[in-house]
């Protein structure tokens, strides 16, 4: 099967973001997991997980990364989220409080960010291919199966 990739604008991975609500995030150190996200300012996403790594994480300014994707019978997309994270004051924390999910929430900002679409050729599977049937005349029997007594 043969994709044909197609990367996103900048603005286009920003939509995409804002319109989806869990991830997979990747700390760098800690391990992984699946976090509730919201977009709070350009840059700047809060993140919700009730990983105790994350809060951690947070706290220690840890790389992390933040996969947003699906996938479809003939296309699928992924955006990529890269940054550091960090705790928030008292305000910024009561601004993240409407992050999706349970638990500690932290923010991360944004340092890189990517995306891209990959479509099937032609928008469907390629055909099955099957072996040629044997060259020359099939050979049939003139007479009926009979059941062995």
């Amino acid at each position: 099967m043969t994709t044909s990739p197609h990367p996103f604008t900048t603005p286009q991975c920003w939509d995409l973001l804002e319109q989806h609500a869990y991830a997979r995030l990747v700390l760098d150190r800690s391990g992984s997991c699946v976090a509730g996200y919201a977009v709070v300012d350009a840059d700047l996403l809060a993140v919700r997980s009730i990983e105790p790594a994350l809060l951690r994480a947070g706290a220690a300014g840890e790389l992390a990364r933040l996969e947003v994707s699906w996938t479809g019978p003939v296309s699928g997309w992924k955006v990529l989220v890269e940054g550091r994270l960090r705790t928030g004051d008292a305000a910024e924390r009561l601004r993240w409080r409407d992050v999706p999910s349970a638990g500690n929430v932290v923010g991360l900002e944004v340092t890189q960010l990517s995306g891209v679409e990959s479509l099937l050729a032609a928008g469907r599977p390629a055909p099955v291919r099957r072996p040629a049937p044997p060259a020359g005349p099939a050979v049939r029997s003139a007479e009926p199966l009979r059941r062995a007594s």
